[in-house]
């Protein structure tokens, strides 16, 4: 299977040939095929894509959940680092380095051991504004918020034996409500995403993120808890996708509730 930037290309173009935005009908489209031999049909390839698209945005998101103490370390002092294993291998550490900024580094961390999914890399959090304490501290009965940009430059994903993809999503914010829960958020806003036929814009949540790629636009959503179980996909069709031992895709192309096509694809065919 060759990489993410390779299959959205040859997604778009099979979307532009096939003049359905990726769907195809109940029959999946018209076959695509890779320079390697291999082939796969339009809605294959375009629940690989949601299903990475929500990875690269949600990791840094999901990974911070492994952290009891992120609003502390993220608007208090500079201090010494702090890490925890992942459920399925690797960890994650989490550090302010100075008043402003702190490095969030994942070292082969695995959330499921399923899936083999892989976060390697440093996020580093720049704060923008905050109404926390200045040792990170929220006063009891009282809102608090923390907002930072994010380089990811040096942030990666990928599935298998190594982490080699962009992750993205270049904001992030941290909030405590009044009776002490804490909640992140991480935001792509018209955030480029290279690919081999062009460049697409991502924006969005985890929650709700969309691709544009061309005329085309992907939107897929889920709760970006440690174990994700489930996404939501609302264009270029309807879909339940449900993330398990494999993933499994409940299709409606018409949007009439009525499932047209079911998938379900192996974890292997999201490795490099």
């Amino acid at each position: 299977m060759r990489s993410w930037p390779t299959r959205i290309a040859v997604l778009a173009a099979a979307a532009a040939i096939a003049g359905c935005g990726g769907g195809g009908g109940s029959g999946g489209g018209r076959p695509v095929g890779f320079s390697s031999g291999t082939s796969q049909d339009a809605d294959t390839l375009a629940v690989l894509l949601v299903v990475e698209l929500f990875d690269s945005l949600a990791g840094l998101q999901r990974m911070l959940l492994l952290e009891p103490a992120t609003a502390q370390l993220v608007a208090g002092p500079a201090g010494l680092p702090s890490q925890h294993a992942c459920p399925a291998g690797g960890t994650i550490t989490l550090q302010k380095i100075s008043n402003n900024t702190a490095n969030f580094t994942a070292a082969n961390c695995q959330l499921n051991a399923a899936d083999g999914l892989i976060y390697s890399g440093t996020w580093v959090l720049t704060q923008t504004a905050s109404t926390y304490q200045a040792n990170g501290s929220c006063p009891v009965a009282f809102a608090c918020a923390w907002q930072g940009t994010v380089d990811v430059s040096g942030a990666r994903f990928g599935y298998g034996a190594a982490a080699t993809r962009q992750a993205i999503g270049r904001n992030i914010a941290v909030t405590t409500d009044a009776i002490g829960t804490v909640s992140v958020q991480v935001t792509a806003s018209a955030e480029s995403l290279v690919t081999d036929g062009g460049t697409g814009l991502v924006s969005g949540t985890p929650a709700q993120a969309s691709l544009d790629l061309g005329a085309i636009r992907y939107t897929v959503g889920g709760v970006p808890a440690t174990a994700r179980t489930a996404l939501g996909v609302t264009s270029p069709f309807s879909a339940t996708i449900t993330l398990d031992q494999n993933v499994t895709a409940a299709i409606d192309h018409s949007f009439d509730g009525t499932v047209d096509k079911t998938l379900t694809l192996p974890w292997s065919a999201f490795q490099n």
